[in-house]
């Protein structure tokens, strides 16, 4: 919120993302599978669940859910396809 003061709201939001992927990726280095990760495939899965994310939510929106639902849909699916991808790829 404090970067909302700062920057306008695209540029808060992207500083955001950054920060979340960051300190995600330290979390799941030294919390979660607890190795020595590979930084460049965890930016490639990030950036691709980003567009992924967006591509999704729009699509069921157009099938006629709401942003709401679309997002309680879609969250759950990425998140376990981003695990998945962190535990047998980036942190293998």
């Amino acid at each position: 919120m404090l970067i909302l003061l700062i920057f306008p709201l695209g540029i808060s939001t992207f500083l955001s993302q950054i920060l979340h992927a960051y300190l995600g990726y330290l979390s799941n280095k030294y919390s979660v599978f607890k190795r020595k990760g590979k930084p460049k495939a965890y930016i490639i899965l990030v950036i691709f669940s980003w567009i992924l994310q967006w591509i999704l939510i729009k699509a069921v929106i157009e099938l006629g859910f709401s942003s709401n639902m679309a997002v309680l849909i879609v969250i759950p699916l990425l998140a376990t396809f981003s695990f998945t991808t962190q535990k047998l790829i980036i942190f293998k």
